[in-house]
This record gives structure tokens, sequence and C-alpha cells, in this order.
């Protein structure tokens, strides 16, 4: 399989990136400098002349603004509560005039939070933007257009504090924004649109509606591969990360044939891509190669999909290493462990799992709503590993422990979270037989067949043969238990 890049410009990407970095960090330094100076200037004018206040906002906005450029997020988070707070008492007393930097002060403080743990924090502000941007909308439907960013905004927020049939509901109306505009103007609309649909999708895929997510997302790639047959320069990078997401959502609604194709042509754009602006588009790129691999495996080309899956993990190894790129090494090791278990390569395999736990478990200790699920699929492919390593008594906890956090999920948000409670608890089942508890096997297989009885009513194309593996444990363990 061909190498995600030549071996030149892998060795160049670091060098590159750290002077590309310098550059651009001594750029950052002289407009952080002018900021923090407009700010002092502008604080000392407003406590001599406080009409001059709202000029003082607008300085602490854009020292917020250069501090986060300058990847200072966490400095740029109290400039930008300041702005919040003068802009807030502005417009109790005029709202025509400061509702609408309110509005953007809130949205800009959401994304900044949201960068930083607990991202929950991040709600709050985002909502108040809406709610703002709702109310100018009512005299000035010109302001659609940053509703609908905001509207974006906390889709996100709500997902990621685990209120995803809300994050829906946020989504939809941004798309129905966005295509009422696009229906005006399509030119520089129809862009925001597909990746509007995209997001959509996303958000649907994660709520467990994956015919509406695949409608979506291949809406969204009929557009955006229009926009870069016209402009491919623009609008290529924009159309792998819409077929990767056409991949999941075919994957995920059992299509899984289908899914090879689009993730392949996201991976040949991808490395055309990367080889030209590495820094730029590897990301993009090792997703897709992950994805590639996920899809590989499931229609049973083993070899094919380990190599993509080692590539996956190499590039995005040296991805974290220069940026915040752990969640997605950790999902490409979980992957890569369940090849190595395919393959029988048992001490690989506990390594890759391990490693991925341990980054999974360290995210999500700072952040329960976003990296919980993740943990727990890590250690559902841990117990697995253990399993294959014949270590029964950690195999037990571990699929103890994902089994606990699944049935905690899916209390709360059933339909994102029952097929991986369901899945967990089949795994569970094996794991307490195999200790020989054979009576509570077979209670946690029955609450697993439950489950998959009521999900296969819904959907026998995409939950019937996961019914019938928990419908063959449980036939085994009742042999082994002697019932009838």
């Amino acid at each position: 399989m061909r190498a995600a890049l030549p071996a030149l410009k892998w060795r160049a990407f670091g060098p590159l990136r750290k002077l590309s970095s310098r550059l651009e960090q001594a750029r950052h330094d002289e407009a952080l400098a002018s900021a923090q100076t407009a700010v002092a200037v502008r604080r000392d004018i407003a406590e001599a002349n406080p009409d001059k206040v709202p000029e003082l906002a607008s300085a602490l906005h854009r020292l917020s603004y250069e501090l986060a450029a300058a990847g200072r997020r966490d400095e740029a988070v109290a400039p930008m509560e300041e702005a919040v707070a003068i802009r807030r008492r502005l417009a109790d007393s005029d709202p025509q005039a400061f509702l609408p930097v309110l509005a953007s002060s809130l949205h800009n403080l959401s994304l900044l939070l949201a960068a930083q743990p607990p991202r929950r924090e991040a709600l709050a502000p985002i909502e108040e933007a809406v709610a703002i941007r709702r109310r100018l909308c009512e005299s000035d439907p010109t302001y659609r257009r940053i509703l609908a960013d905001s509207l974006e905004g906390m889709s996100a927020r709500l997902s990621h504090t685990g209120r995803r049939d809300e994050a829906v509901a946020a989504a939809r109306e941004a798309v129905s924004i966005r295509r009422t505009l696009a229906e005006t103007e399509a030119g520089p609309f129809d862009a925001e649109l597909a990746r509007s649909i995209n997001e959509l999708s996303v958000s649907l895929r994660e709520v467990g509606r994956h015919a509406e997510a695949v409608a979506a997302i291949q809406e969204a790639v009929a557009i955006q591969r229009r926009l870069a047959k016209d402009e491919p320069q623009r609008f290529q990078s924009d159309l792998t990360v819409s077929l990767a997401n056409l991949a999941v959502s075919l994957s995920s609604a059992g299509r899984r044939d289908e899914a090879l194709a689009p993730v392949r042509e996201a991976v040949t754009i991808g490395r055309r891509l990367a080889e030209d602006d590495p820094e730029r588009f590897l990301p993009d790129l090792a997703r897709s190669l992950n994805n590639l691999a996920v899809s590989l495996r499931e229609v049973g080309e083993r070899d094919e999909a380990m190599a993509s899956i080692r590539e996956a993990v190499a590039m995005r190894r040296r991805l974290a290493a220069v940026g915040p790129f752990d969640p997605d090494l950790a999902v490409s090791l979980n992957n890569l462990a369940s090849l190595l278990g395919d393959a029988g390569l048992v001490d690989d395999e506990l390594s890759a799992a391990l490693e991925s736990v341990a980054i999974n478990r360290r995210l999500a200790d700072a952040e329960p709503e976003a990296f919980l699920p993740n943990l727990a699929r890590s250690l559902s492919n841990l117990s697995l590993a253990l399993r294959d390593a014949r270590r029964r008594a950690e195999e037990l906890a571990f699929a103890e422990e994902a089994a606990t956090i699944f049935r905690r999920l899916a209390s709360t948000e059933p339909d994102a979270f029952l097929p991986d409670l369901a899945k967990s608890l089949t795994n569970l089942s094996d794991s307490l037989a195999a200790s020989g508890r054979q009576d509570e096997a077979m209670d946690v297989v029955n609450e697993a067949i439950e489950i998959r009885r009521r999900l296969n009513e819904r959907d026998p194309n995409l939950y019937g043969t996961d019914l019938d593996h928990s419908l063959t444990l449980r036939d085994r363990l009742s042999g082994a238990s002697g019932d009838c």
C-alpha cells in the first residue's frame, strides 16, 4: 500500500512546521503586543470618559482573539469575559446598538470555553448568543446567517454535554436557515449549506437515526462534489471530510459494502492534498485512513485494513506530538487493537488497547460528557485483548466497567447508546461465563437479547446479526449449564 507521504516529506514535516510556527509566532507576538497596548490605552481613556467604554470592550475582544491565535487560549478567556460583561451593561441601556456585539462576544467566549475542560461551561454563552440573534432576526433578516453560525455552535455544545436530541434540533434549524439563504443566492451559501448538512448528519448518527444521517450526508457530498469540480483548490478538502463522513454513516447503517467507495475516494484526494500541504491536510488524511481501515475490516479485507490502520496510527502519533490530536490517536489505537486481535497478535493487541484506554481515561476524567463513550468502547476492546491473553480476572473487570458506563449513558440517551450497551452486555456475559459465573452470565445475555430484540424490530437489516450473536451465546451458555 502506498505510503501516506514520501519519506523525505515526512522528515521535512517537523522542521518545516517548526519554521512555520516560528514565523507565525512572530506575527502573533506583534499583533498581541499591539492589542495589549490598545487595551491599556483604552482602559485609561474609559476611566476618564465613560462614553469611551464601548471602545474598551472592542479592544478586549480583539486582545482575546490575538491571545487565542497565539495559542494562549486559557488567557484569552478573561478579556473576552470582560468584553461580555461590558457589552451586557451597554446592551441593557441601548439594546439596538449593543446586542449585536454582545452576541458576537458571547459566541466567541463559547468557542474559547469549548476548547478547554470542562466544556459544559461553553453551553450557556452560546445559548444566550442564539437567543439574542433570534431576537435580532425578528427585525432584521440579515442576521439569519450569523444565527445559523451560533445554532451550529450550540448544536456542538449540546452534543458535548450529552444533550444529543437537542443538538439535532439546533443543527436542523441551522440547515433550514442556510437552505433558505442558498435558494436566494447560491454562490456563497452553497458551501455553508453543505457544511451545515454535514454537521447535521453527524448529530443524527449520534442519536442512532442512521437512515436520516445517510440521506443528509449524501446531499452534502453532492453539493461539495459540484463545488470541488468548479474550484478544486478551495473545496476538495471539504469534499474529503464529507466523503469520510458518508462512509461512516453508511457503515453505521449496515451498508458496509457501499462504505468502501467514498472512503477510498477520500483517501485518494487526501493524499494529494497532504503531499502539497502536510501541515493543513494530514489530520484529514489520517481520519480517512482510519475510516478506510474500519470499512475494510467490516468486509473482510483484513490485510489491507491492517496496513491502513498502521499508517493512520503512525500519522496520528506524529500529529499528537505537536497538537491536540490525542482523541484521534486513541480512536485509531482502538481500531488497531481490534485488527491485531483478528490476526492473533495478542501482545501487540494488548499494548494498543492499553494505550487507547490510558488516553481515553485521561480525556474522560477531564470531560466525561464528551469522552466517556470512547472510554467505554476502548474498555470493551481491552477486555477482549485480555481475553485473548487469557488474563480472565482483568478481562472481567474491564468488561464490567464498560457495561456500567454504557448503562449510565443509555439511561439518558437510549437511541444513541442502547446498541453499545447491548454489545457490552454480550461481551460481559462471555467474560462472566469464562470466570465460572454461569447464572450471572445468563442474566446479562438475556438483558442484551431483550435490547437487541427491540432494536431488531426497528431495523432488522442493521441489528439482526447482533441479535443472532447474542442468541447464539445464550444457546451456548444453556448447553454449558445443562438447561433444556
